[in-house]
Formats: C-alpha cells, structure tokens, sequence
C-alpha cells in the first residue's frame, strides 16, 4: 500500500472514531458513516493485485457492507429523529448511578 494511500486512511478513521465519541446523536451517525466508508477504501485497497487480475471476493464483501452500512445508518438516522421529538434533542444523556 502507498504510503499516501495510508495516510489518507489513517486521517479518515482518525476522523470517524473523533465523531463516534462525540457528545450528540448526530456526531456518532457522522461518525458510524465516515468509518464505515474508511473500511470499505481499506478493503478496496487491499484487494488490488495487479499482476493477476482483481479478486472478486473482497468487492463482493464491499457492496455487501455498503448496503449493511447504508441499513444501519438508515436505522440509526430514525432513532435520533424519534429521540429528538421525545426529548427535545440529540444531546446524548448521562447514565447516572450505574
């Protein structure tokens, strides 16, 4: 793998796990998303071999995790709005006295 190539990786899940541990619903769906796009470049990136041709396993586990992430972010987008109707907002609450 290039080193920029890595790099580059490096910095988008650096950003995806910043958003995860954030302190709203919305930064954690940002966050859910920016990773999952960060591990489907990785599986790209490691699934090129030139010199034989492209295996197509690891595109076939790619379009599979586009969709599984496309669901789950889908899924998680309507927990916030109905949290945020209940509520009032997306600010994640405290568990206290566990």
């Amino acid at each position: 793998m290039i080193i920029s190539t890595f790099l580059m990786l490096a910095a988008i899940f650096t950003v995806g796990f910043y958003l995860i541990l954030g302190k709203k619903y919305s930064e954690v769906l940002f966050g859910i998303a920016v990773t999952s796009n960060a591990v489907n470049l990785l599986l790209i990136e490691t699934s090129k071999d030139l010199a034989e041709g492209v295996d197509p396993l690891p595109q076939a586990l790619i379009l599979t995790a586009i969709v599984i992430g496309f669901a789950l972010i889908a899924f998680f987008a309507a927990y916030i709005f109905g949290c945020e109707e209940e509520v009032g907002s997306d600010i994640i609450q405290d568990q206290e006295g566990s």
